[in-house]
């Protein structure tokens, strides 16, 4: 530690290996700047990049508890254990689990219907590719009817 033994105050993430981790994923509350399923496929990059394979469990489950954030760790420790694992399910994947169980459904769809409302037509984009962009975003978002939801875009 700096300054005689006081924490230093302008401490940042720091990667290991020099490869940079992911953006936290949630480090305020409220949303989360990217879907589960996004955040995670660049967690497991970014674990793969450093070897975390060969680290212990315990260490694999620090990495990934800290890779999100201040906001995701508190909501994380709240969570309750789930009722059933698959058979020899280690701590790591448990949280893993947990982790989808809680983020996967609820951040995705808010966070996809989020993407369909923001999406504009680019000056570029052909009406027909807008509306297939469309369709492929209201796919996402468990509208009753995406096709519904589709017209609503372009009022």
């Amino acid at each position: 530690m700096a300054n005689g033994g006081v924490p230093n105050a302008n401490f940042t993430t720091t990667s290991l290996s020099g490869i940079e981790p992911p953006p936290k994923f949630l480090e305020k509350p409220g949303l989360t700047p990217l879907a589960w399923n996004e955040w995670k496929q660049l967690y497991d990059t970014y674990a793969e990049a450093i070897g975390t394979e060969e680290f212990t469990l315990k260490r694999q489950t620090a990495i990934l508890l800290n890779s999100l954030g201040m906001e995701g760790q508190r909501r994380y420790h709240k969570l309750p254990e789930l009722q059933t694992y698959p058979v020899d399910t280690n701590d790591f994947t448990k949280a893993i689990l947990k982790l989808q169980k809680e983020f996967k459904i609820k951040q995705n769809i808010l966070t996809e219907r989020f993407k369909f409302r923001k999406c504009s037509q680019l000056q570029e984009q052909t009406i027909t590719e807008y509306i297939a962009t469309l369709r492929d975003l209201a796919s996402l978002c468990e509208f009753n009817d995406p096709d519904d939801a589709i017209p609503d875009q372009f009022i």
